[in-house]
C-alpha cells in the first residue's frame, strides 16, 4: 500500500513539473488569444498572458499568434520586451482579427496601452488599440524598440480633449515623458493606419548623439486625423530632415482635424 501510495505522488509530481516546464519552454509556432479560455495549451487567455510568456521565456522559432475572432475588447495593459531569441528570422506575427485592445489609465507614469520596451520584430496586422484614460498613448516605442510594423492597424485616444499627453503613437526615451530624447526606435513601419485624436497624432523623439539618433521610421499610406495640436506629426531631437513632405504643408493639420489626411510617404527618414 505504501508503495502504490508512492507512486501516485511520483505521479502526480511528474505532472507538475511537466507542467511548468511546458510553461517556461521557449515559443515558437502557432498561438491563439482567446479571454473565453483559460490560459493553457496553445492558447492565452489574453495579450498579458501572452506578453509575460514571450517576455520571460523568448523564443526558438517564429511565433504567430491569432486573436480570434469577436472574442474582445481586452481590457488590459501591455508591455514588450526584448526577449530572447528575437530576429529577422525568428519573428513574432500577431493577427488581431480587427478585435480591440484598450485602457483607460488616470496614472500619469503608466498612460500607455501597449508598451513596445526595447521589443524588435513584431508584427502586429489588423489590430485596434485605444488609450482612454486621462493619460494615453496607444502605443509607446522606446528603448531601442526596433524593427517593428503594424499594418492596417487604428490608434485612437480620448476625443476632444487638448490634453498633450494624449498621442495615439509615441517614440520617446520614456514610456512616461513623450518629450524626452534618447534611445527611443529605429525602422519601425506603420501601414495603412488610422491614428485619431490626441494633441498630435504621432510624436517622435530621437537623441543628440549619433548612437541614440532614431532612423527609418516610416508611416505608409496612414490617415491622421482629429488633433489638437498644429502638426499631425511632431519631429524632435533628431538630424535635419529630407524636404518638407505632406505632413508638414501649411494645410496638413486642417486636413487632419477634418479627417482627411492620408499619406503615402516616407516620414523621418535618417
Amino acid at each position: 500500500m505504501k508503495k502504490k501510495y508512492n507512486l501516485i505522488k511520483l505521479f502526480f509530481a511528474f505532472l507538475i513539473l511537466a507542467g511548468f516546464e511546458s510553461r517556461s519552454q521557449a515559443l515558437s509556432g502557432g498561438y491563439t488569444i482567446n479571454q473565453a479560455q483559460s490560459t493553457g495549451g496553445t492558447n492565452f487567455q489574453n495579450f498579458t498572458a501572452f506578453a509575460n510568456a514571450i517576455n520571460t521565456n523568448g523564443v526558438s522559432g517564429p511565433v504567430n499568434v491569432t486573436v480570434v475572432a469577436n472574442s474582445g475588447p481586452y481590457n488590459e495593459q501591455v508591455q514588450f520586451t526584448q526577449a530572447t531569441g528575437l530576429s529577422a528570422t525568428n519573428k513574432v506575427t500577431i493577427y488581431g482579427n480587427n478585435n480591440k485592445i484598450t485602457f483607460s489609465s488616470s496614472n500619469f507614469n503608466q498612460g500607455w496601452t501597449i508598451l513596445m520596451n526595447g521589443a524588435d520584430y513584431y508584427t502586429f496586422n489588423n489590430l485596434n488599440v485605444d488609450a482612454m484614460g486621462s493619460y494615453g498613448y496607444a502605443v509607446c516605442i522606446t528603448n531601442n524598440g526596433d524593427y517593428n510594423t503594424f499594418s492596417s492597424c487604428n490608434f485612437s485616444v480620448t476625443a476632444n480633449n487638448s490634453n498633450d499627453y494624449q498621442i495615439p503613437v509615441v517614440l520617446s526615451a520614456s514610456s512616461v515623458y513623450y518629450y524626452y530624447s534618447g534611445t527611443t526606435g529605429s525602422f519601425n513601419t506603420f501601414n495603412n493606419c488610422g491614428l485619431y485624436n490626441g494633441y498630435w497624432n504621432v510624436m517622435l523623439n530621437g537623441g543628440s548623439s549619433p548612437t541614440s539618433t532614431m532612423k527609418n521610421n516610416t508611416f505608409n499610406g496612414c490617415l491622421f486625423s482629429d488633433l489638437k495640436g498644429v502638426k499631425p506629426i511632431v519631429q524632435r531631437y533628431t538630424p535635419p530632415k529630407k524636404p518638407e513632405n505632406p505632413h508638414l504643408s501649411k494645410d496638413a493639420a486642417q486636413k487632419a482635424r477634418q479627417g482627411r489626411l492620408k499619406t503615402n510617404c516616407t516620414y523621418c527618414i535618417i
